[in-house]
């Protein structure tokens, strides 16, 4: 089985929305599949296989892990909305999409053209080219309340123990009028973005070069900012299904598809 993941950063202009766009090659036929967790993050999705042409449709927030089965060969491209990025590109609330996979064309008015240009584009670059003309003409003005949503992000992004009182004294704001922002802007509440990007924050450890000596896991998960060990392994049960052990097990022990891309507004 060949597969090829790659991640491309977005242009200057488009950097405060996406996080990276990416590509996902598989060409080997036979069953196969892979365990997607969640990256706090929405996605744009056009996939071809060998029996149709580019299909289009969004995965929103994610709160659990996602299995992915394949049985054939297959071309993925892609971008990722950092955190909050997504909102200056649907109008539809980002409640609305997530744990969700959606038809692109519930969701952009007249997607075809899109989906022939990239179906004719021979190479990559070609098509992150495409996606980058198409985010552009589409880039809304941000709703409003979404500068403030976007800075209680940001602070988890750094932070992610930071707490709801916090944000909210920060921001001043009350908690039900935060939760309403995030539910609109983000998809969902700042707790659960906070425990995915604890969880994250762990994969990038493991990740890191010199994994061949990884940090003892009460290290680690003080170091990704959970409460100790049992409170690291108690979330991964939840976000990912598995142990982190049972994880890295199923992976070969490496993270798959990890690159530590930047999930923080600008």
């Amino acid at each position: 089985m060949s597969i090829r993941y790659q991640e491309y950063p977005p242009p200057i202009d488009l950097r405060s929305w996406v996080q990276c766009f990416w590509t996902y090659e598989a060409s080997a036929i036979g069953p196969r599949s892979h365990r997607v967790l969640p990256d706090g993050c929405i996605d744009i999705l056009f996939e071809v296989t060998a029996r149709r042409a580019y299909d289009g449709y969004v995965v929103g927030m994610m709160t659990g892990p996602l299995l992915v089965a394949r049985s054939e060969p297959s071309h993925t491209s892609a971008v990722r909305f950092k955190p909050g990025g997504a909102a200056a590109f649907f109008r539809e609330p980002l409640y609305r999409l997530t744990n969700a996979r959606i038809d692109l064309c519930e969701l952009w008015p007249r997607p075809a053209a899109l989906l022939e240009q990239l179906a004719a584009a021979e190479t990559a670059g070609e098509r992150m080219d495409i996606l980058v003309g198409e985010l552009r003409r589409r880039l809304a003005v941000p709703p409003r309340g979404h500068a403030g949503c976007r800075h209680a992000v940001w602070r988890l992004a750094c932070e992610p123990e930071t707490g709801v009182r916090e944000l909210c004294a920060e921001l001043g704001v009350s908690r039900q009028a935060l939760a309403r922002s995030f539910r609109e802007h983000v998809g969902i509440p700042p707790k659960t973005l906070a425990r995915v990007l604890r969880l994250q924050r762990a994969l990038g450890l493991l990740a890191r070069p010199g994994g061949d000596r990884p940090l003892p896991w009460v290290d680690l998960a003080l170091a990704a900012g959970f409460y100790d060990q049992s409170h690291m392994i108690g979330e991964w049960k939840d976000l990912v299904g598995l142990t982190p052990i049972a994880f890295l097990a199923e992976s070969g022990g490496k993270v798959p598809f990890f690159q530590d891309s930047d999930s923080r507004p600008e």
